[in-house]
């Protein structure tokens, strides 16, 4: 089984942070410490998430794209074991990793 998942435009990701701030605000009753990091870190969020569903669904390896120059994903994917496979197309690259 695949599980897809796509880039979104700017309007969406905004919206997906909104959601998740104010879901975060209301469950704390308004009191957030590190909220700046925590939405900050809203991708390693989502990651861990795909990555815990993959493993539940007994996948045995994940791959990921994204543009080569793209800094901050690159270092997301990174620090959670994932690895450049040398894979590129259309000015991306390709990551993956074994669960």
């Amino acid at each position: 089984m695949a599980i897809r998942v796509r880039l979104g435009h700017a309007a969406q990701v905004d919206a997906a942070v909104s959601i998740y701030e104010r879901s975060n605000l209301a469950r704390r009753q308004g009191v957030w410490p590190n909220r700046a990091a925590r939405v900050e870190g809203i991708g390693g969020v989502i990651l861990d998430a795909v990555l815990a569903e993959a493993k539940r669904r007994d996948c045995s390896r994940i791959h990921l794209w994204t543009d080569h120059d793209h800094e901050r994903s690159n270092l997301l994917y990174r620090s959670r074991g994932f690895s450049p496979t040398g894979e590129t197309a259309a000015g991306e690259g390709e990551w993956a990793r074994t669960i």
